[in-house]
């Protein structure tokens, strides 16, 4: 993520805007699983 300042909003919104969501969790950990194989 990089660095921000002053974004406000709804925890849910703050979320989605940095693309923190389940669906990027998930993507992001399997690629880290195929890295290490």
């Amino acid at each position: 993520m990089n660095d921000r300042f002053g974004e406000s909003g709804k925890p849910s919104q703050l979320m989605n805007y940095f693309g923190f969501t389940s669906e990027n969790i998930v993507n992001t950990a399997l690629n880290m699983i195929k890295r290490w194989k």
